[in-house]
């Protein structure tokens, strides 16, 4: 039997119970469709609930009834002792509990077999960690990554939330997957970023080729290259030429601004030291507003705050958790 991936398992289960969103119904579909192999896992999984919930079913028919035919047809009219009906009774009560653990087993195996382990970034900081065939994976803060003790002979399959990244081993034959909410990545042999949150996922491309496909079925599928930004949100996937110099800056702790404009400037630091930084109105409308060119090499944001501040002529405030630039008088 194939390995089932973890989120196709539950949406199977979900759907089973009728209790599956219309997304999860969706992705679903497009599993099954994927191959021979996918639609006979899907089936066994069906046969072997239906099964089991047959068995649980059949205590609610006629039981005295049910045990004279079977007296009659056993002893040709002779009734069967209690001692026999107890045998069958725990015959017919053993019948339903394999139904019902030949499923969960099946279920436990597909989830043990892959022996998945939860990683997430403790505390502050990054988490740097290597995966079972040598890849390379930084989490960012917050981020978190599961993957099996062993991948599997057919696939090299993980599972990620939030910001990382993955400088991949190249293995012919044996792809790399990741897996997030709303898309499979797939890699031969690369670096990349992936960010994935309740918004979007940001791919950003170092090295290589990536196969960025959504999970919705109107997202389709596209190729990343070195050097490219794709965005995945509920308009689609969009690709674009990296912009963003600073998009490793939460790795190497180095931010670097040439003749970047302050709007660009605003978004990096807030994305840098995890904070609401913003222009005021004024300011913003400003279309004149000097752009910005500077090393900060893991410096504290009040440094940076200052050394902006002389470069531009802007001030600052904080208010409350946010930080607003606004002009000098």
């Amino acid at each position: 039997m194939i390995q089932i991936p973890e989120h196709i398992v539950s949406i199977i289960i979900k759907h089973l119970r009728a209790i599956q969103t219309s997304a999860e119904e969706e992705t679903l579909q497009a599993w099954i469709a994927g191959s021979e192999e996918h639609e006979k896992a899907y089936q066994q999984v069906v046969k072997l609930w239906h099964e089991s919930g047959s068995i649980l079913e059949r205590p609610a028919f006629d039981t005295a009834r049910a045990w004279e035919k079977l007296d009659s047809s056993l002893g040709h009219g002779a009734p069967l002792g209690k001692s026999a009906k107890v045998r069958y009774m725990r015959l017919a009560a053993a019948a339903c509990v394999v139904g019902i653990l030949a499923l969960a087993g099946w279920i436990f195996y597909q989830q043990q077999d892959k022996t998945i382990l939860t990683i997430a970034a403790a505390g502050k900081g990054s988490q740097r960690l290597t995966l079972p065939d040598g890849s390379l994976v930084i989490l960012r803060e917050g981020a978190s990554i599961r993957y099996p003790k062993t991948f599997s002979a057919t696939e090299r399959a993980v599972t990620v939330t939030g910001e990382s990244y993955f400088d991949v081993q190249q293995e012919t034959n044996h792809p790399f997957r990741i897996q997030t909410a709303r898309a499979t990545i797939e890699v031969l042999g690369t670096s990349f970023t992936i960010n994935s949150n309740e918004h979007q996922d940001r791919l950003i491309v170092s090295s290589g080729k990536v196969l960025f496909t959504g999970k919705d079925q109107h997202a389709g599928k596209h190729i990343v290259t070195a050097q490219q930004d794709a965005v995945l949100d509920e308009k689609g996937i969009n690709i674009a030429t990296v912009k963003d110099s600073n998009y490793l800056s939460w790795q190497t702790g180095i931010l670097q601004f040439d003749n970047t404009p302050f709007a660009d400037v605003v978004t990096a630091l807030a994305d840098y030291y995890h904070l609401h930084i913003k222009a005021d109105s004024v300011l913003t409308r400003q279309a004149d507003l000097s752009t910005i060119t500077a090393r900060f090499d893991h410096q504290p944001l009040e440094q940076v705050l200052e050394e902006i501040k002389l470069l531009i002529n802007v001030s600052y405030r904080k208010r409350n958790d946010t930080i607003i630039f606004y002009q000098s008088q």
